[in-house]
């Protein structure tokens, strides 16, 4: 008996140091509070790349996107500092300004409130944010942010939201052009054929032709798709339709073709980019 006594007994032992041992491995690894998630996305009078424009106000605003920490948990605090130089933003000093930890859920059209912004000076800033456990984030990434030569309020219209930017680009992104690829290409009849670019709404196209094409006139026609892969040469409303013709030479060439300049029908971007055609 004593010996078969002896031999479960180790057993029932093992067992207890066994579910004691896995006790402390799944207290060990129980997963602590999560750290507060720093604010992304920051963007300067609602400009993601403020950096690329100048801004005119005297209080810019800035906005960020809160990411929550844990489920159900939202933003209760933050903290900008605006800075001279990029150097003092990356260590955490707004020399110009620092908000201080403001109780509040909003994270959109927070308006400056430091030291006078000078004109023709950058600036850079940065957010962090409380979540709803009380837990403060790191800062977010750093924003520059470039002041005009002549600072004012450009909503200078009351009960106007958005008042466009007069000259040069300000308060706004400068025009560009991006290559767009087209959707279809496809050869509906001899010597004709369609070029869809889908969803775009301003264009002028170019063709890239390589060989002996010399004296060949050609007709584009630019606006909506109409029954039949073709363009709707007779548009209702106010959608727009236009036709140009340009003749080939030979060689290894890049046409720009270009929608006639019609009053009322195109608009009239800087001189080197020439006449687009917005659709509708």
């Amino acid at each position: 008996m004593d010996t078969l006594l002896y031999g479960r007994k180790p057993v029932h032992n093992a067992f207890q140091y066994v579910v004691l041992f896995l006790a402390i491995m799944l207290m060990g690894a129980w997963p602590c509070a999560a750290a507060a998630v720093a604010p992304t996305d920051l963007s300067c009078q609602l400009l993601e790349h403020p950096e690329e424009t100048i801004i005119t106000t005297p209080t810019p605003k800035f906005g960020w996107v809160y990411n929550p920490s844990f489920p159900n948990d939202s933003q209760t605090g933050y903290q900008i500092i605006v800075a001279s130089s990029q150097t003092l933003a990356g260590t955490g000093t707004g020399d110009m300004w620092d908000s201080g930890l403001v109780s509040n859920s909003t994270s959109i059209n927070l308006p400056y409130g430091g030291a006078s912004l000078q004109p023709n000076t950058n600036y850079f800033w940065r957010v962090r944010t409380m979540d709803s456990s009380g837990n403060l984030s790191d800062f977010s990434g750093i924003q520059q942010f470039n002041m005009a030569a002549q600072l004012s309020n450009p909503l200078t219209t009351p009960s106007v939201v958005y008042q466009p930017p007069q000259s040069n680009s300000v308060n706004c992104y400068p025009l560009r052009f991006v290559n767009a690829a087209p959707v279809l290409v496809t050869n509906t009849a001899p010597g004709t054929w369609f070029i869809d670019f889908g969803q775009d709404a301003f264009a002028y196209a170019t063709v890239h032709l390589n060989g002996n094409f010399g004296g060949i006139s050609v007709q584009a026609s630019f606006g909506e798709l109409a029954a039949g892969l073709a363009v709707n040469s007779t548009p209702p409303g106010t959608v727009r339709y236009g036709a140009s013709t340009f003749t080939l030479t030979n060689g290894d060439l890049i046409y720009s073709v270009r929608p006639p300049s019609n009053s009322g029908q195109t608009i009239s971007p800087p001189s080197s980019y020439g006449v687009v055609l917005p659709f509708r």
